[in-house]
């Protein structure tokens, strides 16, 4: 294999400054602090107030969906459950009348 195999592609980044931890704790005080996002103080309130009010426009729009969609959702799931359960609920029921008739026919013939 070659030196030039060895090389990376070229769009993979490569590191062209050494920063050190000290170069970072040695800038002057007067220095002023920037966002991480480049942005000033007053832009950056109004972009989060921006963001907050969407999310509770988007919310708004989720919470309509999402209640009828449940509400479907659930209904869907009790009907199914309630089918499940009508047969053992009628053998249940079924069985309590026979013993209810069966006591009660003891109790006239005694």
């Amino acid at each position: 294999m070659s030196r030039q195999d060895l090389a990376p592609p070229k769009f993979v980044p490569t590191l062209t400054e050494v920063v050190s931890p000290l170069a970072r704790s040695q800038a002057p005080a007067s220095v002023p602090r920037v966002n991480p996002s480049g942005k000033s103080p007053d832009t950056l309130a109004s972009v989060m107030l921006d963001e907050q009010a969407w999310t509770a426009r988007i919310m708004q729009d989720v919470d309509v969906t999402l209640e009828s969609k449940l509400r479907q959702v659930v209904a869907n799931v009790v009907s199914e459950q309630i089918a499940i359960m009508v047969p053992t609920l009628r053998n249940e029921i079924e069985q309590s009348v026979r013993n209810a008739v069966r006591e009660a026919l003891a109790r006239q013939l005694r």
